[in-house]
């Protein structure tokens, strides 16, 4: 049987995330973007930095299909780390257009430099401008109670922002989109190796 962890108040616990956010324009129509983002393997999506290892495999642990909320999958990473990610939010409109909004919480992560964080949500907006998408990734990190950082309250998460996020997740992110923006416009040329949904 599954283990379920508790799943926690975002809202309570909004003034204790550290978050990280970067954006970019892609040359794709909103529906292929989104599509994109919720339905590719996470293993054509993150490659990962010589920081941060990128992601080989995913392993589904409900019943619940990919792109409904309350999906739940391991996500394996290339070093042999895990983690755990459910989908937090899903607005489902049938041809895409409508689509704005994605979100996902990620925790149990056994990656080391991970090992300060409770868990993460990771959120995406989408935003149409004529045949383009402006695309906005944001993550928020609540720490553990359990752990040093997460004991040590404002300085914990501003030690955390520097070790972690500047040193080592933000270029995660960063490279992250700008492989998506590649793959999406190669994909829309007609020169992607990487099949259709």
């Amino acid at each position: 049987m599954e283990k379920k962890d508790t799943v926690p108040n975002y809202k309570n616990d909004a003034n204790k995330f550290i978050a990280n956010e970067t954006e970019i324009m892609i040359e794709s129509p909103i529906r292929e973007v989104y599509e994109w983002v919720v339905y590719k393997p996470l293993e054509i999506q993150l490659n990962g930095t010589k920081k941060i290892p990128g992601v080989i495999a995913t392993k589904t642990i409900n019943s619940i299909h990919l792109g409904d909320i309350g999906h739940r999958r391991i996500v394996c990473l290339a070093d042999g780390n895990t983690a755990t990610e459910e989908h937090t939010f899903i607005e489902k409109q049938d041809d895409y257009e409508s689509q704005r909004y994605f979100s996902y919480r990620v925790s149990n992560y056994t990656l080391k430099i991970a090992q300060n964080i409770e868990y993460a949500l990771g959120e995406w907006w989408f935003t149409p401008i004529a045949d383009k998408t402006s695309v906005r990734w944001r993550y928020s990190f609540k720490l553990s109670n359990q752990r040093l950082l997460g004991k040590s309250g404002f300085i914990g998460r501003a030690l955390f922002k520097i070790i972690f996020i500047k040193a080592s997740y933000n270029e995660f992110m960063a490279e992250t989109l700008k492989q998506l923006k590649i793959d999406l416009e190669k994909s829309r040329n007609g020169n992607s190796h990487i099949a259709s949904i």
